[in-house]
């Protein structure tokens, strides 16, 4: 409650207090929570048993962007994820491709000005800014100087979503001692700002194109047609059927934004701190991308990722030393009873899972705390429960745009990057 520890802390303090056990019970503020332990429980919370935790029980409003596809509920989310998943499928990735190119491009010259001014290199600030181009140009169609002070709107956004302020303190505080007062006071939400900023610049760019006749193989494109051919089809019959309109774009806009671009920057940064730290890493790295690009004259192309076997494992080690989401959590939906125990999870009772406590558990990951992309060799896979590795969540509810930040994240490491040719000087500090 004072805000001295994220909910990623506490989860895996439970989750490192109690090695032997597989459920824990915490609360917060008046609210009892589920802490789950074990891979075996959670496949069924997650995937076997999923319609009674279909929600993850974050507090809304019908105002707000609570039809994104990161917060709807129950029916409304079925209909969401069946409209948008489409939309990240292998040929729409692949059109996405010579997007993220540009933005390789801009990164590379960016990089170079500041190599040739002899300054240090903030590479966190590098990666927040690549992300911020790529989603930029992959959701919204912008093309944007993220390296000039154009982005002072969109680091105002960024800086109310993952740095809350003392007014939204209080606002989580009072749901957490007067469960729904958040709904009773929705005017006074402290997201307001980032909802209308998204909402108008969503309307801009879907009024341009259409005045325009503007196409591009983008998110924002695939989010216009569905809305057009919502308009020729006849209204469905449940009042749950979501009809996309610039509302419902808006909605996604923002989530896409919220859920992608911090993570993915860290992702990147994170990833590249370890490489720095292992050079023996980086050289294997390095040298299958040549070898990968050789095959395909000269160029990273979409077809050619499935060839950086390595480079996948350093991915997902870094995931997973480095959790960019360090926890899941759901809702019960109705009274749940959990198999093998005689346990009854209430109906609205949170349940929690460490996805950072499961990542470093030396029962699933020898030595957790040393950085070995062997953890993912085709071998070791093998051993790893199921439910014990989820950067990116599992079952139906699982991240939609994981294979966009794969895929974001290959592009940077093209020959033509920097980033492919690091040979890493001094590390001043370990990244926060």
């Amino acid at each position: 409650m004072l805000m001295q520890q994220s909910i990623d802390e506490i989860a895996r303090k439970a989750y490192v207090q109690y090695p032997k056990e597989r459920i824990v019970g915490l609360y917060c503020g008046f609210k009892k929570v589920v802490l789950l332990r074990d891979p075996d429980i959670i496949r069924y919370i997650i995937t076997k048993d999923f319609k009674h935790f279909i929600s993850r029980g974050v507090r809304t409003n019908e105002e707000g962007f609570c039809d994104s596809l990161l917060l709807a509920e129950g029916d409304k989310w079925k209909s969401l994820r069946k409209k948008l998943t489409p939309a990240f499928t292998s040929t729409k990735l692949k059109h996405m491709t010579p997007l993220i190119e540009e933005c390789i491009d801009k990164l590379i010259t960016e990089a170079e000005n500041r190599i040739d001014q002899g300054n240090p290199c903030n590479i966190k600030d590098l990666c927040e800014k690549y992300s911020l181009d790529v989603i930029c140009s992959c959701v919204f169609g912008l093309n944007m100087d993220v390296y000039s002070n154009e982005i002072k709107h969109f680091g105002k956004v960024s800086k109310a979503a993952t740095q809350p302020s003392i007014f939204y303190w209080f606002w989580y505080v009072a749901e957490m001692i007067l469960p729904g007062i958040q709904r009773k006071f929705t005017k006074i939400n402290p997201g307001s700002y980032v909802r209308s900023f998204f909402m108008k610049l969503v309307t801009t760019v879907i009024n341009e194109r259409e005045i325009r006749g503007i196409k591009r193989n983008d998110l924002m494109n695939i989010m216009i047609e569905l809305k057009a051919r919502d308009k020729l089809e006849a209204v469905g019959n449940s009042p749950l059927e979501v009809r996309i309109d610039d509302h419902i774009i808006a909605s996604q806009a923002c989530a896409f934004y919220v859920a992608g671009q911090e993570t993915s920057s860290s992702i990147l940064s994170f990833l590249l701190y370890e490489l720095s730290l292992h050079p023996n890493i980086q050289d294997i790295v390095y040298e299958e991308i040549c070898y990968v690009c050789d095959l395909y004259n000269g160029e990273l192309t979409y077809e050619s990722l499935k060839k950086l076997k390595y480079l996948y494992m350093v991915f997902q080690e870094t995931m997973r030393k480095h959790s960019a989401v360090g926890f899941l959590i759901r809702k019960a939906t109705s009274d749940y009873i959990i198999p093998e125990t005689e346990i009854t999870i209430k109906a609205d009772t949170f349940v929690l899972i460490s996805l950072t406590g499961l990542h470093t558990d030396a029962k699933y990951f020898q030595d957790p705390e040393t950085f070995n992309p062997a953890n993912f060799s085709e071998e070791n896979m093998t051993k790893i429960p199921q439910y014990a590795y989820m950067p990116f969540g599992a079952g139906p509810r699982n991240c939609i745009g994981k294979n966009h930040c794969y895929l974001s994240l290959c592009v940077a490491f093209s020959p033509q990057t920097p980033f492919a040719h690091l040979r890493c000087g001094t590390v001043t500090a370990e990244p926060q």
